[in-house]
């Protein structure tokens, strides 16, 4: 019973897409959406972190603004490898739109997420933003001063 169960199976796993293969074709074609209607947005939501960051990792390689009303909902992310990857996404982008989102994400706990906002921030390139960069520049871990001191510049 188990090897007919397997092969009447075997050709719904083999023809099941994995996320990563779906989200690397959109990429690939510089795409947020694809027919029949697969959309980037749609691996926003997954339970599984590692298939958030890679969505969000090609939204920002795609740099399509369009995407950015939705990337703001992950600022809150419980997985901080989620929010850091957001946070390059944004300056990937680099539009203004995204400028408050970065803001938001120099406030958080994770080191990382902070110094990578502060690199979207100075890719962004907006002067509102230099008043939020400038107290890095004093801060206790040195690659968070550099990245402060380089995206002033």
């Amino acid at each position: 019973k188990f090897i007919s169960l397997f092969f009447i199976l075997l050709p719904l796993l083999v023809n099941a897409e994995s996320p990563y293969r779906i989200i690397a074709i959109l990429e690939n074609e510089r795409k947020l959406e694809a027919e029949p209607d697969v959309k980037l947005s749609s691996f926003f939501k997954s339970k599984d972190a590692n298939i958030r960051s890679r969505a969000i990792l090609a939204a920002g390689r795609i740099g399509n603004p369009a995407i950015l009303p939705v990337l703001q909902s992950l600022a809150k992310d419980a997985s901080a490898d989620v929010r850091a990857e957001l946070a390059f996404s944004l300056g990937q982008i680099r539009s203004r739109k995204g400028m408050l989102v970065a803001i938001a994400l120099l406030k958080d706990s994770d080191q990382n997420v902070q110094r990578l906002a502060i690199e979207a921030l100075g890719k962004i390139g907006a002067l509102e933003s230099v008043s939020e960069i400038l107290p890095f520049l004093d801060h206790q871990q040195s690659e968070i001063r550099e990245q402060a001191a380089l995206a002033l510049a």
